[in-house]
């Protein structure tokens, strides 16, 4: 679980799980379902992107902070690399986010390379903020 910073009077909207299809992957294949339930099943503690201004494509700088809107990546995103290898937060209010990911299934990594994409970690998982204030 991770740690964010409080905001007094700031809400987070209601948001749904991130999946595969939220972050622009489509696999096919006859092994297809078994790699999107696993890779659904690691994307499962992040927050569907927030899309900018309606936009329907997942590329850098498309997508904002689900906490105070500010732009998370691209050439004046706030995200913010932390102290573990791939973990950051936004710099504006603090909601913690990860930008490198290696989804495993039970026969390991699924991937040959990490994927390199900001998500944010969705609300259900995220459970302490300074002063123990409720996100």
């Amino acid at each position: 679980m991770s740690e964010a910073k409080h905001t007094p009077g700031i809400k987070i909207p209601e948001v749904e799980v991130c999946t595969i299809a939220d972050i622009g992957f489509e696999i096919t294949g006859s092994d297809a379902p078994l790699l999107i339930a696993a890779i659904n099943k690691y994307l499962s503690v992040f927050a569907k992107p927030v899309r900018r201004n309606g936009g329907a494509e997942f590329v850098v700088g498309s997508h904002e902070c689900l906490k105070c809107g500010k732009p998370l990546s691209g050439l004046l995103g706030t995200f913010q690399w932390g102290l573990v290898n791939g973990e950051g937060s936004c710099s504006e209010c603090g909601w913690p986010a990860r930008a490198y990911h290696e989804p495993a299934d039970d026969e390991g990594k699924i991937f040959d390379r990490i994927l390199e994409i900001v998500l944010q970690y969705h609300p259900d998982n995220v459970t302490a903020t300074n002063k123990g204030a409720p996100a």
